[in-house]
């Protein structure tokens, strides 16, 4: 995880300013690295993974530009994790079922 320097600003005194004033930083980086692995991650997937790739050409044939069939891609792949979490599973992979 790379880590800036605005993450990990400590504040000098023990005031409640500064103490409000570090929080959000520490909400906004993690949130953000989350959020780009996300991305990277679809981005890659979209390439090299065939039921990713057909997800995403879907999304490219209902008229979605390329960023944004990338983000409904990671949102796809977010639900998949968060229901691996949820059920306590590993990612079995399952062929395309035909509509």
């Amino acid at each position: 995880m790379l880590v800036t320097s605005s993450v990990l600003r400590i504040p000098s005194d023990e005031s409640t300013e500064e103490l409000q004033s570090a929080t959000p930083a520490l909400t906004t980086g993690y949130a953000g690295t989350f959020t780009s692995a996300l991305f990277r991650s679809a981005w890659i997937a979209c390439c090299h993974h065939p039921a990713s790739k057909a997800y995403y050409q879907k999304k490219r044939a209902q008229g979605k530009k390329h960023n944004a069939a990338v983000i409904c891609l990671a949102r796809r792949r977010c639900d998949v994790l968060y229901s691996m979490l949820k059920h306590g599973t590993f990612y079995d992979e399952k062929p395309a079922q035909a509509a």
